[in-house]
Formats: structure tokens, sequence, C-alpha cells
């Protein structure tokens, strides 16, 4: 045998069978052994290594056991926790709730819940081939209720300090603001029909920290606000001229 095989290894020279328990790490290796009588000999050769002794997993939890989810919303992927050896498997019992799943490699649970479900406990196991642990998650999935808040489409141009009014038809103006150091006149619909948001006519004048105030005395007219440099400014379907200038400046101002 060359050469020598790992510790804890030996080969029987009469017989020519390798047994023992191995006691060390050993990086794969190609051994070659020989096999003779009086007359001839003649070689093997085999490839072995010995790798470290896998550890059973000794706990396991996920960063949130109790959480509570809303039909129809992409949940926070909710990942586990462990120690010992790691886990090479996952499984769940019961089922989770529709539209959920756990990665059966990583533990993950993840995905969009379709129907509600009442509180329930959920065994998950996490296993290799030394040995399992378990945790348990219960998982709470509500239906929307109304004046809950739900993530919307994001607008064309972000901003914050701008005047947001809400229109007779249901859809919100956003007009003016504030972004990267500079005041801005763009303005932007949202519609909640289509989730959506779409531009439309701006601010004669850049401004932010303004008010917007709905105004519907002239027919088709859809919002007015008050300009920060003084003079008025008129959102409709109807163009309308400036309203002249107030008789002194101001900003932070109500509009009425």
């Amino acid at each position: 045998m060359s050469p020598a095989l790992p510790v804890g290894l030996v080969l029987d020279p009469q017989t020519g069978v390798i047994t023992g328990t191995p006691t060390a790490v050993t990086a794969s290796a190609v051994y070659t052994i020989t096999g003779s009588n009086s007359a001839d000999s003649v070689e093997t050769q085999l490839t072995i290594e010995v790798a470290p002794q896998i550890e059973p997993p000794t706990s396991l939890a996920y960063l949130d056991p109790n959480p509570v989810y809303i039909v129809g919303l992409p949940i926070v992927d909710n990942e586990p926790q462990s120690s010992g050896g790691d886990i090479t498997q996952f499984s769940v019992s019961p089922r989770l709730p529709t539209g959920l799943s756990i990665n059966a490699q990583t533990g993950e649970i993840s995905g969009t819940p379709t129907t509600a479900a009442a509180p329930t406990a959920y065994t998950i196991t996490g296993s290799n081939s030394a040995g399992s642990v378990t945790a348990q998650v219960i998982i709470d999935v509500d239906n929307a209720v109304i004046g809950e808040w739900l993530p919307a489409d994001a607008m064309n141009q972000g901003r914050s300090r701008h005047a947001a009014t809400l229109l007779a038809g249901g859809q919100v103006l956003v007009a003016g603001g504030y972004k990267n150091g500079d005041a801005l006149s763009s303005a932007e619909l949202y519609d909640p029909a289509s989730d959506s948001w779409s531009t439309t006519s701006g601010l004669a004048q850049a401004r932010y920290y303004q008010t917007a105030t709905l105004f519907a005395r002239w027919p088709g007219a859809r919002g007015r606000w008050i300009r920060q440099q003084c003079n008025l400014a008129v959102f409709g379907r109807a163009v309308r001229p400036d309203h002249g200038y107030m008789v002194g400046h101001r900003q932070h101002e109500s509009g009425a």
C-alpha cells in the first residue's frame, strides 16, 4: 500500500481487506495497492477521502414566530436561524396557508397568502443525516379591512413637502414638492381604479410646502392652490388665468 492509509484504517496483508475507523480528516488522495504471489504482482488504485463528522442540528427558530399576514399582500420572507450542524432539509406540518410555501433547502417561508386563515401552529422540521430539530410558527392570515394602509403604485417622480388633494372622482392630485434640494413644479394624478400615476399639467412655478384646496365653483375645475410667491393658481379642465397677487408674501399658508 502506498501511501499509508488514513489514520485509523488498516490493510490486511493476507486478504487485502481495508478495515477500521478513521480518526482524522484526510484530504482526497489516490492509494496504490499491490497484490502479489511467487509468480507475479498486480496493482489497483483507490481514491479515499475522510470528511469531517456531520453534527446534528441542535436548535431551530424563526425570525418571526407569530406573524400576521394580509390576504393579497406579499409577505416579508420569514427566515430560520439554527445552531449545531448545518440543516440540509426542511419540511412543515400541517400545510402552510394557501399562497405560502417553505423552501426545502433554506427553510425560508415566502409567498402571498390568498385566503384568510385562523391562527394556526405549524411545526417546521430541520434535519441532516445526523439528526433533526423542530420549531413552531403560529401564522394568522387576515382579510384587508377598510381604513387599512395598503401599498400602491409608486409615483413617476418621488417627492416630499407636496400638496395632495382628493378630487371628486376619487383621484388624488399631487402637485409641487421638494426633491434633492430643489422645489418641483410637476404634478401627478393617482387613479385608484387602475392603481397608477399619470403626469398632468404642472404648476407655473416650482414650489413646496404649499396648501391645496378643492375648488368646485367653476364647472370642471378640480382644484385650487396658493403659490408660495403669492400668485394664485387653478387646476382644472378649463384653463383659468391667475387671480392676482396677495397683498403680503407668505409661506406655509392655508387656502380655502
